[in-house]
């Protein structure tokens, strides 16, 4: 255990968390990180980890940006959607049930099961 229960948040104690986290994911995906953000803390503890790294990409005016344009000019994923994800991670059957779910939905009672 890092911390005992009951342990209060405090910022410094973040990237001991977000390292557990980081090592337990398959990825992660950075939304926006200004490059000195604790969100690229957690994207190079994945990269030491050797889990992918995925960005958005932002604008180049914005500072929300600077991190996720710098990881993606650096080698993470360009994520246009989550189904970049899938594929990158080999998980597409996954992408392809909720296509399925999207055209056919639940509601009128009907039952698939994919393989």
């Amino acid at each position: 255990c890092e911390y005992p229960l009951g342990t209060r948040p405090k910022a410094e104690n973040f990237p001991r968390r977000n390292r557990i986290m980081s090592g337990l994911s398959l990825g992660v995906l950075i939304v926006e990180a200004d490059k000195s953000s604790g969100a690229m803390i957690t994207a190079h503890l994945a990269l030491e980890q050797n889990r992918e790294v995925f960005a958005i990409p932002g604008s180049i005016l914005s500072p929300a940006s600077r991190g996720t344009n710098h990881l993606i000019q650096e080698g993470a994923k360009l994520v246009r959607d989550y189904t970049d994800i899938l594929e990158e991670l080999n998980l597409t059957a996954v992408a392809r049930q909720i296509e399925m779910k999207e055209i056919i939905p639940a509601s009128r009672g009907w039952s698939f099961k994919l393989t």
